[in-house]
């Protein structure tokens, strides 16, 4: 079994991912920015926010401050009565670096 650290990594980038692969205008020019945002709320996380969950919720908010740490996510945090704790992992253009991978007959197996 899957420590719960590894398994809210795992969940989280997961969610960001189907979140980049539902928004076509990701990195286009626009006039307003253009993130991906994936809310940690109850809503999304409902095993997190469940009253047992919270070794996962735990878990759940050190990936999103090891993403931020490293620069690959902004955190927006909470304010008010949650004040400092994370409330969004947002990635925008600024966040990844986009390479163009080698196409051509078996580049990629290298």
């Amino acid at each position: 079994m899957a420590s719960p650290l590894t398994a809210a990594r795992r969940t989280l980038l997961h969610r960001l991912l189907e979140q980049y692969e539902r928004g076509r205008s990701f990195g286009r020019p626009g006039p307003w920015p253009r993130d991906v945002i994936v809310h940690l709320d109850a809503r999304r996380f409902p095993d997190a926010f469940h009253p047992d969950g919270r070794e996962e919720l735990a878990a759940l908010r050190a990936v999103a401050e090891e993403l931020a740490a490293a620069g690959a996510a902004r955190l927006v945090r909470h304010r008010g009565y949650a004040a400092g704790i994370p409330s969004e992992v947002r990635i925008g253009p600024e966040e990844i670096e986009l390479t163009r991978i080698p196409r051509g007959p078996r580049s990629w197996a290298r």
